[in-house]
């Protein structure tokens, strides 16, 4: 998270939130630590070079609260990570601002992923990362109420040692989860976006969260 014009105390400024990762020999330790040095991904920005995250928040009286708007989060799906937009995101901390930035003792996030976005990433996880599987069409469709799998019969033998075979495949005895991921996630979204009463397209999420300080490599 960067903070864009922080307050010496409490007041409104604007949160950036950057995707990076572990530069030359941090370790998560380290990170931990507050004493981490991270790289940021190029994805972290729009092709116009803004921030993908950008929220407007407010420090009042130790307490940081942030949006709502959309945020990107990596979100574990099988053995695949995929990046969903949550929709009307609000996080809340309680920050510290001292004189190496800004630490949170504990957070919440808070909003909702849409089921097309999470299904339209695994599609392209499979699309970019699993030639080894033979298909050129979706894993996953969307019917007249709900999602299908076109699951692969014979993954693990195509794919072995391999996620693609996971999210793709058919077979449960393998571990493969294909046939099971459309009425999972069905069954656990709980918004009715369209309010038609037939089916739900949100999933809501949440999670607790703290931060500590961190050096941006240049």
């Amino acid at each position: 998270l960067r903070h864009v014009n922080l307050p010496e105390s409490d007041g409104k400024f604007q949160l950036e939130g950057l995707l990076a990762d572990f530069e030359g020999s941090t370790t998560y330790f380290e990170a931990s630590d507050g004493d981490g040095t991270f790289k940021i991904r190029p994805s972290s920005y729009t092709a116009g070079g803004k921030p993908l995250i950008s929220m407007s928040a407010e420090i009042k009286g130790g307490q940081m609260t942030a949006g709502p708007a959309d945020f990107t989060l990596s979100m574990p799906v099988g053995d695949v990570i995929v990046e969903v937009s949550l929709k009307e995101t609000e996080l809340i901390g309680d920050a510290f601002i001292g004189p190496d930035g800004v630490s949170y003792e504990s957070g919440t996030l808070s909003g909702y992923a849409l089921l097309s976005d999470i299904f339209a990433g695994l599609n392209s996880y499979a699309k970019s990362e699993c030639s080894c599987l033979g298909v050129s069409g979706d894993i996953f469709t969307k019917g007249s109420k709900s999602w299908n799998g076109n699951c692969v019969e014979g993954a693990s033998a195509k794919c072995p040692d391999n996620s693609c075979a996971v999210i793709a495949g058919a077979s449960l005895l393998d571990g493969e989860i294909c046939t099971l991921l459309p009425s999972m996630l069905g069954n656990s979204a709980d918004i009715d976006l369209d309010s038609d009463g037939t089916a739900f397209e949100g999933l809501s999420v949440g999670l607790e969260w703290r931060g500590v300080p961190a050096t941006i490599a240049q």
